[in-house]
């Protein structure tokens, strides 16, 4: 396997590329900058969006833009116009707190866990929000959600904790969004990293 470099774009924290089909680009966030980018490969055009707060994630909406996970609440984003619509704020009372990883199941559900920043205090929480766009807390605390992804059936969700190492994964009803029998899919078992 030959690996190269699709596009030069340093970033401080680049995380959640995320593939759009129907465009054809590769979508992807810098944390940290805070910013959201679009490429193009045929055209090789890099589109940048400077954000307000941190930025965690983002997801595709089948009605245009997308759903971004900011430090300063969950949004519509239209990057024709750089318009930021607030949907909900479900942590407005913890300031440090931002959204992290984020993935859609196969009934358009949007899947974020939330953390302090840095990680410093399990204080995050794991929400789903619907069609209706409000979210539901389903579980935590949490120090650093991370790893959401569904299999291509739609049987099984994974996820972890970072700060705690195992992966877990779920049996996972996509007709109506809810997890069941969790067990530890991968261990850490003192492996370095995470």
């Amino acid at each position: 396997m030959q690996v190269e470099i699709a596009i030069r774009e340093p970033c401080v924290l680049g995380e959640s590329p995320l593939w759009d089909d129907d465009a054809q680009a590769l979508w992807w966030i810098d944390i940290r900058a805070p910013a959201i980018h679009r490429w193009s490969p045929a055209t090789d055009a890099h589109a940048r969006w400077l954000m307000p707060a941190l930025v965690g994630s983002i997801a595709r909406r089948a009605r245009g833009g997308l759903l971004v996970g900011l430090q300063i609440g969950f949004h519509v984003f239209d990057p024709e116009s750089g318009a930021l619509d607030l949907v909900a704020h479900p942590e407005a009372h913890l300031p440090l707190n931002r959204p992290n990883d984020a993935k859609c199941d196969r009934a358009g559900r949007f899947w974020c866990g939330t953390m302090e920043d840095y990680g410093g205090h399990a204080r995050g929480t794991l929400y789903c929000m619907a069609r209706d766009l409000k979210p539901i807390a389903i579980d935590g605390p949490f120090s650093v959600p991370n790893s959401l992804a569904f299999t291509t059936d739609g049987t099984r969700m994974f996820f972890t904790d970072t700060r705690q190492g195992d992966i877990l994964v779920f049996d996972y009803d996509s007709a109506t969004g809810t997890r069941s029998n969790a067990r530890v899919f991968l261990p850490l078992d003192g492996a370095p990293g995470r």
